[in-house]
């Protein structure tokens, strides 16, 4: 069996955990007998992941509009490019495209005997307006970050603002595992990257492995680019 990403391994953790229990209605999810039956499953590319020190993790990314060129295959690469990296969320300025548009696809629990299915999400120009006062603290990992993973504390419900793939506007409200991943996706397209809200302890014991990350000294099993030039 194919060994699963950090990214993967460390957020499918958390479903053992009470604070992350989730209830998603079906209605919002696209089953899947298995990855490779995907709707977006066309015209599709692998891209390069951005790592940690390059500019585009930094920027704040803009919003799109209704007919922006190509979408339907950057959808489709960037679901590709997910599955092939054995991650379960992947944001555009991690390919490079500093737009604000995150890939959801999730792994669903199934009856023992029945084939795997998966949940995939499209957000575009999505606004996360309102953060449950209830915490939970968790191991996350990115594929940005490759090797490394830590604790972070996250509200454990959130009521999000979206566009779907068809610009189909959305006002939803997620819990539990899916919205401390929407959330993960989230922070990139802000700029954001997770150890940016670890505590101060971990900080410190992040820092070595974050030094070295900068130096390029780093290993994954997927394609990453790192522009370490346009470091300020």
């Amino acid at each position: 069996m194919k060994k699963w990403s950090i990214l993967l391994v460390v957020l499918l953790l958390t479903l053992t955990r009470v604070c992350l229990s989730s209830t998603i209605d079906s209605s919002l999810c696209i089953k899947l007998e298995n990855k490779n039956n995907s709707t977006y499953n066309k015209n599709k590319m692998i891209y390069p992941i951005y790592v940690y020190g390059s500019k585009v993790l930094r920027e704040v990314a803009v919003d799109i509009t209704d007919g922006y060129p190509n979408l339907g295959d950057l959808l489709s690469s960037m679901f590709y490019t997910m599955y092939s990296s054995e991650g379960v969320g992947l944001a555009a300025p991690q390919i490079g495209e500093s737009i604000r548009v995150f890939t959801i696809g999730l792994p669903l629990e199934v009856a023992d005997g029945e084939p795997p299915k998966m949940l995939e999400k499209v957000f575009i120009n999505p606004q996360i307006y309102s953060y449950s006062d209830s915490v939970c603290t968790s191991p996350e990992g990115c594929l940005s970050l490759p090797g490394l993973s830590s604790d972070v504390v996250r509200p454990t419900t959130i009521k999000i603002r979206y566009c779907d793939e068809n610009f189909v506007e959305h006002d939803d409200t997620f819990t539990g595992f899916f919205a401390r991943v929407i959330q993960h996706e989230y922070d990139h397209l802000e700029g954001i990257v997770y150890t940016d809200r670890v505590s101060s302890e971990l900080k410190v014991s992040l820092e070595s492995d974050l030094s070295s990350m900068l130096k390029g000294d780093f290993s994954s099993e997927y394609k990453t680019i790192q522009d370490l030039d346009d470091l300020p």
